[in-house]
């Protein structure tokens, strides 16, 4: 019942159901993993030229319409494999030319225009101005970096606040502004557009969301499952859980 292509660990079982399902075009079972295909179609490749050589014997008869019909399937076999490593390939230097930043950075009021106004299309920007012994803008700046490790397509700054403007008043901090494709799309002073005092790195990370900052399919769903379970009750409270 179990087909067995081999490899150096020992072989990878798929079952005959989704073998027959393969050749039909649909991938299910292991088949379905990109890796784990390319593998099996690999060691298949092989296994299928060591029982060749294995069994091979020059008196068989065969003829030229079955010699034909095993080069042609041999071939599929090759140019599907090369089809994955072409696929494989492609996706990593799609993966090495995406940005990815990861942290918050630190830059200087001479870095603004280049790291901010012009940090490149559909590329999203999150700057804090911040003062480094500000309480609050401590607090968030760490619900950033929590954000900026998982969400590497962000850029995330932050700027001494009175480098970037003159005399810019301690109150308003932390001051955060949102840049995209070089235009201001938000600022935000204080901690009440964080959710309040009690804010957690989920709710600053919700409100990013809803500003297009962070957009990914899993934070989506996440945030839309506590939109239909917790919003209407917690934000409406005041309530908040696990506080910074």
């Amino acid at each position: 019942f179990f087909s067995s292509p081999m490899n150096q660990q020992g072989p990878i079982q798929t079952t005959e159901w989704s073998d027959i399902q393969y050749k039909f075009g649909n991938k299910v079972g292991k088949y379905a993993d990109p890796e784990l295909e390319q593998k099996i179609l690999e060691q298949r490749l092989k296994q299928t030229v060591d029982d060749f050589v294995e069994n091979f014997n020059p008196n068989d008869y065969k003829t030229l319409e079955e010699v034909e019909a095993e080069l042609e399937e041999s071939y599929d076999d090759d140019r599907e494999l090369e089809r994955l490593r072409a696929q494989r390939i492609a996706e990593m230097q799609q993966q090495a030319q995406a940005p990815s930043f990861g942290v918050v950075r630190r830059i200087e009021k001479s870095d603004y225009v280049a790291q901010v106004n012009n940090a490149g299309d559909g590329i999203p920007v999150v700057l804090l101005l911040m003062l480094p012994q500000h309480h609050d803008c401590l607090r968030l700046k760490r619900s950033f970096e929590e954000i900026a490790a998982k969400h590497m397509g962000t850029k995330f700054l932050e700027i001494i606040s009175t480098e970037c403007i003159p005399n810019f008043p301690e109150r308003q901090l932390p001051c955060v502004i949102i840049y995209k494709d070089g235009s201001l799309v938000k600022q935000l002073t204080g901690l009440n557009s964080w959710g309040g005092e009690k804010f957690t790195t989920d709710d600053v990370l919700y409100e990013l969301h809803k500003m297009g900052v962070v957009n990914d399919a899993d934070v989506a769903a996440d945030l839309q499952d506590k939109d239909a379970q917790q919003e209407p009750n917690l934000k409406s409270w005041g309530i908040r859980t696990n506080p910074i």
